[in-house]
This record gives C-alpha cells, structure tokens and sequence, in this order.
C-alpha cells in the first residue's frame, strides 16, 4: 500500500470526527464598534485570575472585562489604522497585536496594572 497517498486522507478524516464532550454557552454579546466588524479574538488573564477577550476590530483593539461574563465592559480600545485584519497574542503581562495593513507595526498592550490601568505603545 503507498501510505503517502493514505496518510492526508486519514489526518483529513480524522479532523472532521466530531467532539463530545463540550460544554460550551453563549453568555454574552458585545457590539460596541458595528460599523466596523471584528475579525479576530483572543483571551487573556490578568495576574489576579481576572479574564479578559481581546478583539481585533477594523479600527483598532478592544479589550473587554469579563469580571462579570455575562455583561462584558469595554476596558480599553486602543485606535488603530483601518485595517481589514488584526490578529493578538499575550505574553506575559503584555498583548501584542498587529494589522494587516496601515503602518501601525506591533501594538504592545501593558496588563500589570488592569484593570485599573491599561497602557500601551506602539514598538
């Protein structure tokens, strides 16, 4: 048997099996930036254990509180150029998020001191 042939149709088979076991609800809903849009999420938690969701909109980065999250509360938003894609990651006590287009380079997001505190810069 030519196993080079058999093994992507398998990897691709077993990437669509589906998954049990989860338990996933939607608590909330937030549209603070509609004429917008958002194209990309990401989570981060603070030193305390308090999360927070990290959303690439069109015009710049949302940070939301879910200290309640049921009733997500925009934290911070730091403008960025327009841009159709903004993708985030954390490290440590920073988010870094960068676009896919305008001339913003790496936004760097400092988390040490939310949430009463959310500073940034532009690297």
């Amino acid at each position: 048997m030519n196993t080079s042939r058999f093994l992507p149709f398998l990897a691709l088979s077993v990437w669509h099996l589906p998954v049990d076991g989860q338990n996933i609800s939607l608590l909330a809903n937030v549209n603070d930036f509609p004429q917008t849009g958002y194209s990309d999420v990401w989570g981060y938690v603070d030193k305390k254990g308090l999360e927070y969701a990290v959303l690439g909109a069109r015009s710049g980065t949302a940070i939301y509180s879910l200290a309640n999250p049921r009733a997500p509360k925009l934290a911070a938003f730091v403008p960025g150029a327009n841009s159709i894609w903004r993708d985030m990651k954390s490290h440590g006590e920073y988010i870094y998020a960068v676009a896919d287009q305008g001339a913003d380079g790496i936004l760097a997001i400092d988390m040490s001191k939310a949430p009463d505190t959310i500073t940034w810069v532009r690297l």
